[in-house]
């Protein structure tokens, strides 16, 4: 295959994402369209097919979607067997691009008669895709997360002020999802905000809605359940304008999930801020059913050299993965918070073993580093009723 020379002119740029090798053979034909400039192929790897071909066409080529933001594309054309597409049909509405399958986009770019704004609306809509409102012809700007982390609030407060700017809206709020507690504010009080902050933590699911008449008639009001850190939370707008502002909202909810997520690595916590995590933890499993367990590990061995080889450990726990919080509750001892399955804690036991036994030589610690005893615990009795008074102290073996 030869490269093909493109046309001089390129009023309509467009992306081609995940293209398999039928998808990858209407390649050729799209760069001899006139009009039509590919600026971009996207694919999941470097063996993926569009972007083999794009690569022996010198076209550029990417296998990031953070290349998607760099630059404002007319259309997007999504393989049609893409494993991804819900996510980055998502992406690209709140972006405000068009989305199209390439072989719809094609034929409509080879009718005589379509106008080149009518190109994307030229393929016929999805079944499944009927009760979707229509795709916005001007996109919102993307909403800023100012706030890696669901404890930051002067930081959540400044995202949710930044959503309102970029669509217009009246308020928004980011609601605890298990409690009714705000994390932050902007804007006033809305009846309906609140509702709809309830209605979808109790389905765990988005609720949307748009005024049909009155001053707010065509603003949206809609709700977004999600979890993230460990946390589950709702954010919510008020009053939003624009056709792109859900998808704005959508995505921002997606962003601050991520952002909570690689915000959680575990850490070692006082005993005040290990009480808090141990409440929340509790507030959950009786709420949601979710697991989790208390462990106690006990490290052997003169106290100067346990005590410098524990804080090697502590210092590099972040790396372990599967431990929520940790705190040191006495000399040679680490009370460890672990969500989900014993099978993630077993690794993460694992790595803090590993960390231990290359930490105990460089403390001073005589031969091999002992061996560490575990104790699983459980919640006093009763405790479990009142979350709140939970304390690293009020637990047994």
């Amino acid at each position: 295959m030869t490269p093909l020379d493109r046309t001089e002119r390129a009023p309509r740029r467009i992306v081609a994402i995940d293209f398999d090798w039928h998808d990858a053979d209407l390649l050729p034909g799209l760069l001899r369209t006139p009009g039509l400039h590919v600026g971009l192929v996207a694919g999941a790897g470097d063996d993926d097919a569009g972007v083999r071909v794009a690569a022996l066409c010198g076209l550029p080529h990417s296998t990031e979607l953070a290349d998607l933001t760099r630059e404002i594309f007319d259309a997007a054309l999504v393989g049609e067997r893409s494993p991804r597409r819900e996510q980055l049909d998502r992406l690209l509405r709140a972006l405000g691009t068009p989305v199209a399958s390439p072989a719809g986009f094609v034929h409509a770019a080879d009718e005589p008669a379509a106008p080149p704004d009518a190109v994307a609306a030229a393929e016929p809509a999805a079944p499944e895709a009927a009760a979707e409102p229509p795709r916005p012809a001007v996109a919102a700007a993307p909403i800023e997360i100012v706030a890696a982390a669901a404890d930051d609030a002067p930081g959540l407060a400044r995202t949710l002020a930044a959503g309102c700017a970029a669509t217009h809206a009246l308020a928004a709020v980011l609601a605890d999802a298990t409690a009714p507690a705000m994390l932050a504010r902007h804007g006033g009080g809305d009846p309906l905000l609140e509702a709809l902050v309830a209605l979808a933590a109790r389905l765990d699911a988005p609720v949307v809605v748009t005024r049909e008449d009155g001053a707010d008639a065509g603003r949206l009001w809609g709700a977004w359940p999600f979890a993230g850190g460990g946390r589950r939370a709702v954010l919510a707008v008020a009053g939003a304008a624009g056709a792109t502002a859900r998808y704005a909202w959508e995505a921002a909810a997606d962003a601050l999930r991520a952002a909570w997520d690689a915000a959680a690595a575990p850490a070692v916590v006082d005993a005040a801020a290990f009480s808090h995590r141990l409440a929340a933890a509790a507030g959950q499993r009786r709420a949601h059913g979710e697991p989790f367990t208390l462990r106690r590990l006990a490290f052997d061995g003169p106290d100067e050299v346990v005590d410098r080889a524990l804080a090697a450990v502590t210092g590099a726990l972040p790396a372990a993965g599967g431990v929520d919080c940790a705190c040191r509750t006495a000399p040679g001892e680490l009370l460890l918070l672990c969500a989900g399955t014993d099978d993630r804690y077993g690794r993460s036991r694992d790595a803090i073993e590993t960390l231990w036994r290359d930490a105990w030589p460089r403390a001073g610690g005589p031969g091999a580093a002992p061996r560490l005893v575990e104790e699983a615990l459980e919640l006093e009795p009763g405790v479990d009723d009142d979350a709140r008074s939970l304390t690293p102290d009020r637990v047994r073996v």
